[in-house]
């Protein structure tokens, strides 16, 4: 009877409980599995995978836009999102991955959002203006590459193309930059550029924002008018200006301590005013003149304005081709910035282009200071001493009263960069000083003046102006009697002071 009794209260006659008991796992499995794929259709619903990464797609762009990080580009994979492009800070890449990972909603598989934002693709680079891309021929036949592109791409498409037209003859490096001109294909107009120069047996292109401007010289006159169409393929919204030319007009060759004039002049009286320059600025230098007269540009009066420069060059050539006007050589840095600024003085037709090697000028004055020290405090000590070795035998003049320096003090200023140069880490005081002559409000003012004119040279020829700082004392602080001649020229000066980034 009891066996009975069990029987009747099984669940089936001939099934144990132990095979009921594992049944039961296998019953879960199932109903989970019904409904993770009820959950899932619910989930896509007519939309397939592919849809759904469109949709994440087109809502990350729009969130991109919308928060004004246009410099982001959103590939989705997915319903993962990967961003590139060049940001302006960090806090600007990390906004970007916000507003992607927020394009739908809070994010998440079973919304439908963004579940994960790579920005490994996304670089920080500052902004510049002007926004500047330069490509120059060497002598080599080679390309030197300088400047900047907006994104990897770009930049790799640059570099590509240059190998491409010039083999292993690619130098220089370019870096990434924000900034960039809209509307401007830059790829496109910088690779046009490399394709123009490789026509011409020396030449340059510069991109600057929206204008395209290539000189330099071709073989022929055929090949001139070719390279000069090729370069009207820039593309939309790029300005070109185009200054080929073929063979050379004129040249000035300063080789071996001796200058030579070839090609052809407007006039004798052209002719005339090039000597004469030649000769003020060159003196006991032999000058050959192998020129004549015939059909050419009326461009003596900027090449005599060039002349006295052009003298402190240790070597050098002056070429004239149409209306470019192109300087090569090796020259002092005082040398190639008056250079500069004589040529930016002059309005014509003309435009100069410059490929000068800077000559270090021998700082005799420092032998013996280790400006190579590595020490923090040794290598302040050393570059303060530097300056004071240098100020103590020469001296920065000016014109009366005024802040613009005497360019006879070039020698001495290219041996202030070339100091100055080798303590960019640390901060420089440039402090002007003045005699007693005078109502001490204006000499403050004049002192600062001719300190910020030093200043404002030291960074027009490589040093950081974040390092630098000029302060004007007058006649405080006075160096010598100023009740003499001496004394007071002794007291008109300029110092240096030199102490820790950190501390400033």
């Amino acid at each position: 009877m009891e066996d009975a009794r069990r029987i009747e209260r099984g669940s089936s006659p001939g099934l144990s409980m132990n095979t009921q008991e594992a049944a039961k796992p296998l019953l879960w499995v199932g109903i989970i599995g019904l409904l993770a794929t009820v959950v899932f259709t619910i989930w896509m619903g007519p939309s397939s995978a592919s849809a759904l990464q469109k949709r994440v797609q087109v809502a990350a762009d729009a969130s991109l836009v919308s928060a004004q990080f246009t410099w982001a580009k959103a590939i989705a994979d997915g319903q993962a999102v990967r961003l590139e492009g060049v940001a302006p800070s960090d806090t600007a890449k990390s906004g970007a991955r916000a507003a992607a990972f927020g394009a739908i909603g809070a994010g998440g598989p079973f919304s439908g959002g963004v579940t994960a934002v790579s920005a490994a693709g996304v670089d920080v680079a500052g902004p510049v203006s002007p926004y500047v891309w330069t490509a120059r021929r060497d002598a080599n036949g080679g390309i030197i590459l300088g400047g900047v592109a907006p994104n990897r791409q770009t930049l790799g498409e640059i570099r590509q193309a240059a190998h491409r037209l010039y083999g292993g003859k690619v130098s220089g490096a370019m870096a990434l930059a924000t900034g960039a001109p809209n509307g401007v294909d830059w790829q496109k107009a910088a690779i046009t550029g490399l394709e123009a120069l490789q026509h011409l047996d020396r030449g340059s292109a510069e991109l600057r924002d929206g204008r395209l401007l290539v000189t330099g010289q071709a073989p022929s006159d055929a090949v001139a008018t070719e390279a000069s169409a090729r370069v009207s393929a820039a593309g939309d919204n790029v300005r070109i200006i185009s200054e080929i030319a073929g063979p050379s007009e004129w040249t000035a060759t300063l080789d071996n301590g001796k200058l030579v004039f070839a090609g052809k002049v407007a006039s004798r009286d052209a002719q005339d005013l090039l000597r004469k320059s030649a000769g003020a600025a060159f003196g006991a230098t032999p000058v050959e003149d192998n020129t004549v007269v015939g059909a050419t540009g009326s461009w003596e009066k900027r090449i005599a304005a060039a002349m006295p420069n052009f003298s402190k060059f240790q070597s050098g050539k002056i070429t004239i081709q149409g209306t470019a006007i192109t300087i090569t050589g090796k020259a002092p840095g005082s040398a190639l910035s008056y250079l500069k600024q004589d040529m930016d003085r002059i309005r014509d037709n003309f435009t100069v282009s410059y490929d000068v090697a800077e000559v270090a000028p021998a700082v005799t004055e420092i032998a013996g200071v280790d400006l190579q020290a590595s020490g923090g405090e040794q290598k302040r000590a050393a570059c303060e001493e530097a300056f004071q070795k240098i100020m103590a035998d020469n001296d920065i003049l000016f014109d009366s009263k005024l802040a613009e320096i005497d360019r006879r003090s070039g020698a001495v200023l290219d041996k202030l960069v070339t100091v100055a140069r080798s303590c960019a880490a640390l901060r420089i005081e440039i402090q002007g000083y003045t005699d007693a002559t005078g109502p001490r409000s204006k000499n403050i003012e004049l002192s600062r003046n001719r300190a910020e004119a030093v200043r404002d040279y030291l960074v027009q020829n490589g040093v950081a102006a974040s390092k630098l700082t000029a302060k004007g004392f007058g006649p405080d602080h006075p160096a010598a009697s100023n009740r003499t001649k001496k004394g007071r020229a002794q007291n008109r000066r300029i110092e240096f002071k030199v102490s820790m980034a950190e501390n400033n």
